[in-house]
C-alpha cells in the first residue's frame, strides 16, 4: 500500500531468510543495508513483532485505556471525575460578569485574579 506516493517496503520470504542468516552470522550493519536495503536493527525488530512478543504489552494498553482492573500492582484509573466544589468553582467562573476588557484581554473575573486571592488569604 502506497504511503506518501513510495511503495512501502514489505518483508519478502527470501529478504527474512537472508535476514536469519545475516543475524546468525552476526553481521555489520552496513552488510544488512548492502544486501537487504534495511538496517541490522529494522531486521531485528521486524522479527520481534513478528514473533508475537508483545502479546502481554498490548492486553495492558487496552486495560489502561480501559480501566479494566489492575496492571502491574497498581490499579489503574480510566477517568477522572472532578469534585463538586471545583465543578461549583467553574460554573461561578462561568457566570461571573465580565467586561468588554476583561473578554478582550482575557483578565480573570473579579475575585478570582491572582491578587484577589492573596488578599482574600491575608486579610
Amino acid at each position: 500500500m502506497p504511503q506518501f506516493g513510495l511503495p512501502r517496503n514489505v518483508w519478502t520470504p527470501e529478504d527474512e531468510t537472508l535476514a536469519r542468516e545475516l543475524l546468525a552470522q552476526r553481521a555489520p550493519n552496513a552488510v544488512f543495508r548492502e544486501k537487504l536495503g534495511r538496517s541490522k536493527n529494522a531486521a531485528n525488530s521486524h522479527f520481534y513483532y513478528k514473533s508475537g512478543a508483545r502479546p502481554y504489552r498490548d492486553v495492558r494498553r487496552k486495560r489502561e485505556l480501559l480501566g479494566d482492573g489492575e496492571v502491574g500492582g497498581t490499579s489503574v484509573v480510566a477517568s477522572f471525575r472532578p469534585s463538586d466544589e471545583l465543578l461549583a468553582e467553574a460554573k461561578q467562573r462561568a457566570d461571573a460578569p465580565r467586561t468588554i476588557t476583561m473578554l478582550l484581554c482575557g483578565d480573570p473575573p473579579v475575585g478570582f485574579s491572582a491578587l484577589d486571592k492573596r488578599q482574600k488569604v491575608c486579610g
